[in-house]
Protein backbone atom coordinates (compact mmCIF):
# COMPACT_ATOMS: atom_id res chain seq x y z
CA UNK A 1 0.00 0.00 0.00
CA UNK A 2 3.05 2.41 0.56
CA UNK A 3 4.78 1.55 -2.18
CA UNK A 4 1.79 2.24 -4.42
CA UNK A 5 -1.38 4.06 -2.89
CA UNK A 6 -2.64 5.00 -6.25
CA UNK A 7 -4.79 1.38 -6.62
CA UNK A 8 -8.00 1.42 -6.13
CA UNK A 9 -8.06 -2.27 -5.44
CA UNK A 10 -5.63 -1.29 -2.22
CA UNK A 11 -7.71 1.01 -1.09
CA UNK A 12 -11.37 -0.56 -1.25
CA UNK A 13 -9.13 -3.36 0.50
CA UNK A 14 -7.99 -1.53 3.46
CA UNK A 15 -11.54 -0.04 4.10
CA UNK A 16 -12.71 -3.74 4.15
CA UNK A 17 -10.28 -4.58 6.61
CA UNK A 18 -10.66 -1.86 8.97
CA UNK A 19 -14.42 -2.26 8.61
CA UNK A 20 -13.76 -6.08 10.15
CA UNK A 21 -11.75 -4.71 12.89
CA UNK A 22 -14.24 -1.87 13.75
CA UNK A 23 -16.81 -5.21 14.37
CA UNK A 24 -14.27 -6.76 17.00
CA UNK A 25 -12.71 -3.40 18.60
CA UNK A 26 -14.21 -1.85 21.58
CA UNK A 27 -14.29 2.24 22.16
CA UNK A 28 -12.06 2.58 18.94
CA UNK A 29 -15.03 1.27 16.60
CA UNK A 30 -15.52 4.79 15.48
CA UNK A 31 -11.77 5.51 14.42
CA UNK A 32 -12.18 2.03 12.21
CA UNK A 33 -15.24 3.36 10.58
CA UNK A 34 -13.73 6.71 10.00
CA UNK A 35 -10.86 4.96 8.22
CA UNK A 36 -12.88 3.10 6.14
CA UNK A 37 -15.16 5.83 4.93
CA UNK A 38 -11.21 7.17 4.34
CA UNK A 39 -9.90 4.59 2.32
CA UNK A 40 -13.82 3.67 0.28
CA UNK A 41 -13.32 7.16 -1.00
CA UNK A 42 -10.11 7.29 -1.81
CA UNK A 43 -11.13 4.29 -3.88
CA UNK A 44 -14.10 6.07 -5.41
CA UNK A 45 -11.67 9.33 -6.46
CA UNK A 46 -9.54 6.49 -8.43
CA UNK A 47 -11.92 4.20 -9.15
CA UNK A 48 -15.54 6.05 -9.40
CA UNK A 49 -17.15 2.94 -10.90
CA UNK A 50 -16.21 0.39 -8.29
CA UNK A 51 -19.34 -0.78 -6.88
CA UNK A 52 -17.90 -2.53 -3.88
CA UNK A 53 -15.89 0.40 -2.76
CA UNK A 54 -19.31 2.40 -2.79
CA UNK A 55 -20.76 -0.38 -0.48
CA UNK A 56 -18.21 -0.18 1.92
CA UNK A 57 -18.21 3.25 2.23
CA UNK A 58 -22.07 3.35 2.73
CA UNK A 59 -21.37 0.44 5.30
CA UNK A 60 -19.66 2.43 7.75
CA UNK A 61 -21.48 5.60 7.57
CA UNK A 62 -24.19 3.28 8.48
CA UNK A 63 -22.99 1.50 11.22
CA UNK A 64 -21.52 5.23 12.43
CA UNK A 65 -25.35 6.46 12.42
CA UNK A 66 -26.41 2.94 14.37
CA UNK A 67 -23.56 3.87 16.86
CA UNK A 68 -24.78 7.43 17.01
CA UNK A 69 -28.40 6.75 17.26
CA UNK A 70 -31.66 7.42 14.71
CA UNK A 71 -31.87 11.43 16.09
CA UNK A 72 -28.10 11.95 15.88
CA UNK A 73 -27.16 10.57 12.28
CA UNK A 74 -30.34 11.79 10.01
CA UNK A 75 -27.88 13.70 7.70
CA UNK A 76 -26.27 10.46 7.46
CA UNK A 77 -29.29 8.60 5.84
CA UNK A 78 -29.39 10.51 2.48
CA UNK A 79 -25.85 9.73 2.30
CA UNK A 80 -25.74 6.35 2.70
CA UNK A 81 -28.60 5.67 0.28
CA UNK A 82 -26.91 7.43 -1.99
CA UNK A 83 -23.64 5.05 -1.50
CA UNK A 84 -26.08 1.56 -1.61
CA UNK A 85 -27.94 2.99 -4.62
CA UNK A 86 -24.56 3.63 -6.73
CA UNK A 87 -23.37 0.41 -5.41
CA UNK A 88 -26.73 -1.66 -6.43
CA UNK A 89 -26.22 0.20 -10.07
CA UNK A 90 -22.42 -0.76 -10.56
CA UNK A 91 -22.63 -4.15 -8.60
CA UNK A 92 -25.67 -5.54 -7.68
CA UNK A 93 -24.14 -8.96 -6.57
CA UNK A 94 -21.08 -7.28 -4.85
CA UNK A 95 -21.12 -8.94 -0.79
CA UNK A 96 -23.67 -11.83 -1.94
CA UNK A 97 -26.08 -8.63 -2.94
CA UNK A 98 -24.92 -6.91 0.37
CA UNK A 99 -26.21 -3.37 -1.39
CA UNK A 100 -29.43 -4.36 -1.84
CA UNK A 101 -29.56 -6.20 1.66
CA UNK A 102 -28.26 -2.89 3.37
CA UNK A 103 -31.13 -0.62 1.54
CA UNK A 104 -33.71 -3.24 2.83
CA UNK A 105 -32.75 -2.86 6.31
CA UNK A 106 -32.48 0.78 6.05
CA UNK A 107 -35.70 0.68 4.58
CA UNK A 108 -37.23 -2.05 7.72
CA UNK A 109 -35.64 -0.30 10.17
CA UNK A 110 -36.68 3.24 9.56
CA UNK A 111 -39.36 4.57 11.16
CA UNK A 112 -41.89 5.97 8.30
CA UNK A 113 -41.55 9.73 9.11
CA UNK A 114 -37.72 9.17 8.34
CA UNK A 115 -38.34 7.51 4.72
CA UNK A 116 -39.00 3.74 6.14
CA UNK A 117 -40.81 1.90 3.90
CA UNK A 118 -41.65 -1.73 3.75
CA UNK A 119 -42.23 -2.26 0.50
CA UNK A 120 -38.96 -0.93 -0.81
CA UNK A 121 -37.73 -2.88 2.18
CA UNK A 122 -39.55 -6.12 0.60
CA UNK A 123 -38.15 -5.25 -3.25
CA UNK A 124 -34.79 -4.94 -2.04
CA UNK A 125 -34.89 -8.25 0.24
CA UNK A 126 -36.30 -9.73 -2.36
CA UNK A 127 -33.63 -8.85 -4.92
CA UNK A 128 -31.01 -9.64 -2.75
CA UNK A 129 -32.46 -13.65 -2.24
CA UNK A 130 -32.79 -13.61 -5.76
CA UNK A 131 -29.34 -12.42 -6.83
CA UNK A 132 -27.38 -14.11 -3.46
CA UNK A 133 -29.86 -17.41 -2.98
CA UNK A 134 -27.36 -18.97 -0.95
CA UNK A 135 -26.44 -16.34 1.69
CA UNK A 136 -28.23 -16.87 4.93
CA UNK A 137 -29.00 -13.04 6.14
CA UNK A 138 -29.99 -12.50 2.76
CA UNK A 139 -33.38 -15.28 3.70
CA UNK A 140 -33.66 -13.62 7.55
CA UNK A 141 -34.02 -10.50 6.54
CA UNK A 142 -36.52 -11.57 3.93
CA UNK A 143 -37.99 -13.11 6.75
CA UNK A 144 -38.64 -10.18 9.01
CA UNK A 145 -40.12 -7.70 6.75
CA UNK A 146 -42.43 -10.06 5.89
CA UNK A 147 -43.16 -10.66 9.41
CA UNK A 148 -43.63 -6.87 9.82
CA UNK A 149 -45.73 -7.19 6.43
CA UNK A 150 -48.11 -9.96 8.62
CA UNK A 151 -46.96 -12.37 5.02
CA UNK A 152 -46.21 -15.53 7.82
CA UNK A 153 -46.59 -18.08 4.64
CA UNK A 154 -43.44 -16.55 2.98
CA UNK A 155 -41.43 -15.68 6.00
CA UNK A 156 -42.06 -19.02 7.19
CA UNK A 157 -40.23 -20.33 3.71
CA UNK A 158 -37.45 -17.96 3.62
CA UNK A 159 -36.93 -19.03 7.40
CA UNK A 160 -37.07 -22.83 6.22
CA UNK A 161 -34.33 -22.06 3.67
CA UNK A 162 -32.17 -20.23 6.32
CA UNK A 163 -32.15 -23.18 8.53
CA UNK A 164 -31.36 -25.35 5.97
CA UNK A 165 -28.42 -22.99 4.66
CA UNK A 166 -27.24 -23.09 8.05
CA UNK A 167 -27.47 -26.42 8.91
CA UNK A 168 -24.42 -28.52 10.01
CA UNK A 169 -22.35 -24.82 10.49
CA UNK A 170 -19.81 -24.37 13.05
CA UNK A 171 -19.69 -20.28 12.16
CA UNK A 172 -20.34 -18.17 14.37
CA UNK A 173 -21.97 -15.70 12.73
CA UNK A 174 -23.53 -18.46 10.61
CA UNK A 175 -25.41 -20.07 13.75
CA UNK A 176 -26.79 -16.44 15.41
CA UNK A 177 -28.61 -16.25 12.50
CA UNK A 178 -29.95 -19.96 12.51
CA UNK A 179 -30.37 -18.47 16.38
CA UNK A 180 -32.46 -15.87 15.39
CA UNK A 181 -34.32 -17.91 12.38
CA UNK A 182 -35.65 -20.13 14.48
CA UNK A 183 -36.28 -18.03 17.43
CA UNK A 184 -38.53 -16.10 14.84
CA UNK A 185 -40.09 -19.34 12.99
CA UNK A 186 -41.33 -20.11 16.46
CA UNK A 187 -43.07 -16.84 17.37
CA UNK A 188 -44.58 -17.71 14.05
CA UNK A 189 -46.11 -21.29 14.16
CA UNK A 190 -49.37 -21.52 16.30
Amino acid sequence: LASNPNQYQWQWRQARTQYSLAKKAGESKSDHYDLCILHSSRAIDLQPDSAVSYFYRGLCRGKQAEMKGIWASLGIIEPFQEDMKKAVELGPKVNHAGPHRALGKLYLELPFFLGGDSDKAVFHLKEAVRLAPDYAENHLGLAQILVKKNNSTQARESLHKLIQLTDNTQDEKLLSLRKEGMELLENLTP
